[in-house]
C-alpha cells in the first residue's frame, strides 16, 4: 500500500490540482467517498460486525484513491484531464 501511495504521489500535478475547479470537485469527491463509507460502515457496526465505524470508514476511503490510480494508468488515462 506504500509503494501504490508514492506511485499515486509521483503522477500527481500539484499546481494544477491546488486551484479552482479541480480543488471543488475533488473535495467533494473525497467527501462523498467518506460519507459512503460512513455510511456502510454504520451499518456495519448496527449489524454488530465492526466495533469501530469510524475507522473502517476512514480505511475504506483511504484505500479507494490506492485502486483507483492503477486502474487509471492501466487504461492510459492518467495523463487526461480524467486522470489529473
Amino acid at each position: 500500500m506504500a509503494w501504490l501511495s508514492f506511485l499515486e504521489g509521483t503522477e500527481i500535478d500539484l499546481g494544477g490540482l491546488l486551484r479552482g475547479e479541480a480543488l471543488r470537485s475533488t473535495g467533494a469527491g473525497f467527501a462523498l467517498s467518506l460519507a459512503i463509507a460512513f455510511a456502510v460502515a454504520s451499518l456495519l457496526g448496527i449489524v454488530g460486525l465492526i466495533q469501530a465505524p469510524l475507522l473502517v470508514a476512514i480505511m475504506l476511503s483511504a484505500t479507494s484513491l490506492g485502486i483507483v490510480v492503477p486502474v487509471l494508468a492501466d487504461a492510459g488515462q492518467s495523463r487526461s484531464p480524467l486522470g489529473s
